[in-house]
């Protein structure tokens, strides 16, 4: 691999998809500008062009996150109720 394909895969921004960084497949790109300079940083894939794989994928990664933190967000409350009980029996 060459200097110039080195800079080049340097400046690809890939999608992060389901814990896996996917390469673009002949995605169209977006420019990334320096905000100070005005120069051209990177190229960022449109993710509204991905794959129907990718955008399955993607579904599913949030599909498992939601679970995840509803679950998490309900912990406190099932150990409140699972306790409730005996909470109530120190409090005689």
């Amino acid at each position: 691999m060459s200097a110039q394909d080195v800079r080049e895969k340097a400046r690809e921004v890939r999608n992060l998809v389901g814990g896996v960084w996917e390469d673009r497949n002949g995605q169209e790109t977006e420019p990334v500008y320096d905000p100070a300079t005005g120069e051209v940083i990177a190229e960022t894939p449109l993710s509204t062009k991905s794959s129907r794989k990718q955008m399955e994928a993607f579904k599913q990664m949030l599909a498992e996150a939601m679970s995840s933190y509803t679950n998490l967000m309900n912990a406190p409350y099932e150990l409140y109720r699972k306790n409730l009980d005996a909470m109530r029996k120190m409090n005689e």
